[in-house]
């Protein structure tokens, strides 16, 4: 049996996006709330919910946002953090006499393997030289199942109205109880396998 072994990101960065799965509206939909008076509360909720929601799947991102990923050096693969990635935007190194460099595509590609993206080598292709920075590698890309809050899976977002609706109805910050519903999260969990 072969086991690849990945090269994990040193750092990284993500910038949300400004939209969120679920609006204040869908929010006050699922409380039954015929009044705006609480509106700027849901909002806080939904992104607390989304938060905590992206943390439980393993650090998905729901709707797509920017990535940057900072790695110590090339090696075929880099495993990228965010999930699920559709497209890489761009990959810059240092080289080895301290310039900053964009890698041509032609060099690498998206791959993915357990629901992770990760970045490896083309075929006959080899990997410059670089400094020996611990950030020397930074790949940007994309991350999230898209751009509009209507490509986040339903059972996703229903979570994250359930979840609001247990915050609005515990604002005093009370224990969140109930880790059976959170199964209907399992299909999208990423699970890292640490060797």
């Amino acid at each position: 049996m072969s086991v690849t072994t990945y090269l994990r990101s040193q750092h990284f960065t993500r910038t949300p996006s400004a939209i969120e799965p679920v609006t204040v509206e869908e929010a006050r939909r699922q409380l039954r709330i015929d009044h705006t008076d609480d509106d700027d509360d849901l909002a806080l909720m939904i992104s607390e919910a989304r938060l905590d929601c992206e943390t439980r799947l393993g650090d998905v991102s729901l709707v797509t946002a920017a990535c940057i990923d900072y790695f110590d050096r090339f090696e075929d693969p880099m495993e990228l953090h965010w999930s699920p990635v559709p497209s890489i935007t761009s990959l810059t190194y240092v080289d080895s006499d301290g310039v900053t460099k964009t890698l041509a595509a032609t060099y690498y590609e998206l791959g993915t393997q357990l629901s992770l993206g990760h970045v490896r080598l083309k075929y006959g292709k080899s990997w410059p030289t670089t400094r020996d920075y611990p950030d020397v590698v930074a790949v940007t890309y994309s991350a999230g199942f898209g751009v509009a809050a209507s490509s986040v899976p339903k059972c996703i977002k229903r979570w994250i109205l359930a979840r609001v609706a247990w915050l609005y109805a515990n604002r005093d910050g009370e224990e969140y109880p109930w880790g059976r519903f959170d199964s209907i999260l399992t299909p999208y969990r990423i699970v890292r396998v640490f060797a």
